[in-house]
């Protein structure tokens, strides 16, 4: 995950005409390669009720050392809310007792607007 402006511009490119929230989650290896970009959650117009369980469940079967994880706002506004800064302490919390690392969670707005919580301190 050397490049997160790159993974942003592709999934802006594959979801800015997507009328719901959608969440997923790239796993890579040790060596930050990709293993599988998959989609996990497709909620409603202004949510999607997630659970770290899923995001990790795969995790494990793909044998990945770490994991990336996607949302989009509807809005276009990437601004995180307080229950995405909530979920992504518990996506740190639970990747770290299992042994996947939590790299960034991207929430990608529109036209190019997007935000790294890794970069805002919170995973």
């Amino acid at each position: 995950m050397k490049r997160p402006l790159a993974l942003v511009q592709y999934l802006a490119l594959r979801y800015s005409t997507i009328g719901q929230e959608v969440l997923g989650a790239v796993y890579l290896d040790a060596r930050s390669r990709l293993i599988e970009d998959r989609e996990i959650y497709l909620g409603t117009l202004d949510r999607s009720p997630v659970e770290p369980r899923e995001i990790f469940h795969h995790a494990l079967l793909v044998g990945a050392a770490t994991v990336v994880v996607w949302h989009t706002h509807t809005s276009g506004d990437p601004s995180p809310s307080p229950e995405d800064l909530a979920f992504t302490r518990r996506l740190a919390q639970a990747g770290e007792a299992l042994g996947v690392g939590l790299v960034d969670h991207l929430i990608v707005g529109h036209g190019g607007r997007w935000l790294s919580l890794h970069e805002r301190g919170v995973c």
